[in-house]
């Protein structure tokens, strides 16, 4: 019987939430290795599709679900700065 009455406590207990993302202007702004992709949903494709900000080619991902945008974030920016890296470019602006 206690165990079930510091579960309901437990239940009862406001987190705090936090945001994986900042808002402006309907525009979502992801922190991916400290950089920064503008992600939007393109109703027409059905898609979340990011864009990484100041980088010198257009590097982008696409996410079916807001739950894969982070994974489909970092595979993308992983494998820009690597082929970047392989011939020797900078990345960036």
């Amino acid at each position: 019987m206690k165990i079930h009455k510091i579960i309901n406590k437990l239940k009862n207990i406001s987190l705090p939430t936090f945001r994986k993302y900042s808002e402006v202007n309907g525009v979502r702004y992801y922190k991916i290795y400290s950089h920064t992709a503008r992600v939007e949903f393109d109703e027409s494709l059905g898609f979340y599709v990011g864009v990484f900000e100041n980088m010198r080619a257009m590097s982008c991902f696409y996410a079916y679900y807001e739950a894969d945008i982070h994974s489909a974030a970092r595979d993308a920016l992983r494998s820009y700065l690597s082929h970047c890296e392989m011939y020797n470019l900078n990345p960036y602006k």
